[in-house]
């Protein structure tokens, strides 16, 4: 059966309604997979659910399509997950951004550490926040995500566990030098369920031995993800899959 090609609008969606799609997402449709009047899409604004319709026009390279059929699936991972990562250079952000997406992440904080080699202010922090954010729905669109991941304008991280709260959640830090895996922490904490879960992942050369006692002060564990050594961007892929196995919809 052929898939039904999927594109994100951040108008609203209604039933028995025809929109109009932006250039962006009509030039996805009409030019990369070459669809024509006829032809049916999926829609959605990251609201939550999806709707099924029609293209019932074509208007100067936009694409109008008719809403026929509200899909109200839930896809979102019952653990709610806020993934805060150190920056990291170029792709491997990317890639962070783009797997913890299609992992299930309710939101992403990067945040600046000791350790980061990334400089952001001004027109660069806005030109990359757009470009994550492109990212993460990119991701939506592809993995079937209803609800686009809350992205958060970075931090250094001492602001942001100024800030932190840990009331109603745990917190978890991968850590090189810790010997606790997800299990053994678990079980020891008898951490039988859990509803929402910060996850701290360093940048290159990971958080400092300061920024792991800051942490740690905030009552997040010490977690080790195995006895190899893991790339900043492979760590948090490793992480949110044993957390979404653990507690979440894997």
């Amino acid at each position: 059966m052929k898939s039904i090609p999927r594109v994100y609008t951040p108008q609203i969606l209604l039933i028995d309604e025809i929109i109009l799609l932006e250039s962006a997402a009509s030039s996805h449709l009409l030019r990369v997979l070459r669809l024509q009047v006829g032809d049916s899409v999926l829609v959605f604004n990251g609201q939550g659910g999806e709707y099924r319709g029609k293209i019932c026009a074509i208007e100067q390279g936009q694409a109008r399509v008719h809403l026929y059929k509200a899909n109200i699936d839930n896809r979102e991972s019952p653990l709610i997950i806020n993934l805060v990562q150190g920056v990291s250079r170029g792709d491997r952000m990317d890639y962070v951004i783009q797997k913890a997406t299609e992992l299930g992440v309710s939101s992403i904080t990067p945040v600046l550490t000791e350790r980061c080699v990334v400089k952001l202010s001004g027109k660069r922090l806005k030109s990359r926040l757009e470009h994550w954010q492109k990212i993460i729905t990119s991701s939506c669109q592809q993995s079937g995500r209803c609800r686009i991941p809350q992205l958060f304008q970075p931090f250094s991280l001492r602001y942001y566990l100024s800030q932190y709260r840990d009331e109603g959640k745990i917190g978890v830090i991968c850590d090189i030098e810790s010997k606790t895996s997800f299990k053994d922490c678990f079980l020891s904490h008898k951490i039988d369920r859990v509803d929402k879960v910060t996850l701290f992942i360093g940048p290159e050369g990971g958080f400092t031995h300061k920024e792991i006692e800051m942490i740690s002060a905030k009552k997040a564990y010490r977690i080790s993800l195995g006895p190899r050594i893991l790339r900043t961007e492979t760590a948090p892929v490793v992480a949110l899959t044993l957390l979404q196995s653990w507690y979440g919809d894997l």
